[in-house]
Parts: C-alpha cells; structure tokens; sequence
C-alpha cells in the first residue's frame, strides 16, 4: 500500500495554503490534475516515514521559504484513494513550523520547486460565519485567486477540497 502524507501550516489565525502550478513541470504536456488549484504540501512518499515525506515537500514546494518541523500527531482525515492509495492529511500549527527567511524564488530550475506556483495566506476569520463545504470551499477559492483555474473543478471534488473543509470547520477553531 501506498501512503501520500500531506500537511497544511498555521497558526492560530492563518494558514499557509500553497497553489498548485497551472502546468506540470515533470511533463508539460500532460493533464496536471487540479491545476492552479488550492493545495497541501505533500503527496508521493520521498522519505522513510510519512513526516521525513511531509518535511522534504514543504521544503521543496515552499521553494525552500518554509520549514517543516513536525506535525500532528494523527492524521485528521485520511481517505483511500484506490485500492494501492491512502491518503494522510495532517495539520502542523507554529512553532512547528517556520519561515527560512530565503525569498520565494520566481524561477526555480527543479521541477520540484516547480509544483506551486504561490503560496497564499489566509485567515481564519475569512470563514467566520460559513458552515458547509460548498459555503467554506467557495470561500478558500475566493481568498486564493483561484476561480478561474483549469483544474478548480477537479479540486472542489477531490479530497483536498474535503480535507480544507474539515480542518477549516473542524480542527482548526480549537487551535
């Protein structure tokens, strides 16, 4: 079985969503699923254990401006994608997390650092008064720049899109 461990970064009162690029760096030709997208860091095992993953994608999807140090100690979501795939979402509030005080790079050579093409604070208090998905998800589209995206529709039915509405709605009003 395979296990894509992902992680949203906040404190208290933001979060740090990163938007996933508008074409695939790995292949430029083909289908970039939920392209410029709301996102977590994370997905394809790169590490020994889930959290080694989680750090080396923030790094690598942040464009080296973050810096993960641990997470929750349990996932808060963590749905089958097929019968291969489960899917791990976590959460990591500050002082779990840092800025590495290095400018975002606008032109990153690695296709790694390639797969977000900006990283959008928001606040919770965006949400204030919202309560279903659609309400909260239409909400995060809004406050990130990405309604008019290739892949929003992808991303407003996926398990990303469910996971925001959990942690947003669940997790995040008792940090």
């Amino acid at each position: 079985m395979t296990i894509k461990p992902y992680v949203i970064l906040c404190t208290s009162a933001q979060m740090i969503v990163p938007v996933k690029a508008d074409q695939n760096p790995y292949n430029p030709a083909a289908q970039w699923l939920a392209a410029g997208s709301p996102q977590f860091f994370g997905g394809s095992p790169q590490g020994t254990t889930p959290l080694d993953t989680m750090i080396q994608e923030v790094h690598e999807e942040s464009r080296t401006t973050l810096e993960l140090l641990d997470t929750s100690e349990e996932s808060f979501f963590s749905p089958s994608l097929d019968a291969q795939t489960k899917l791990y979402f976590f959460y990591s509030l500050s002082p779990r997390w840092r800025e590495t005080g290095k400018p975002w790079n606008p032109n990153p050579q690695q296709p790694q650092q390639r797969e977000m093409k900006a990283l959008v604070t928001v606040n919770k208090s965006d949400f204030q008064g919202l309560n279903s998905q659609q309400e909260i998800i239409n909400k995060l589209i809004a406050v990130t720049q990405t309604t008019g995206a290739s892949g929003i529709n992808d991303f407003r039915n996926s398990y990303t899109a469910t996971a925001f509405f959990k942690f947003i709605k669940e997790i995040w009003p008792t940090t």
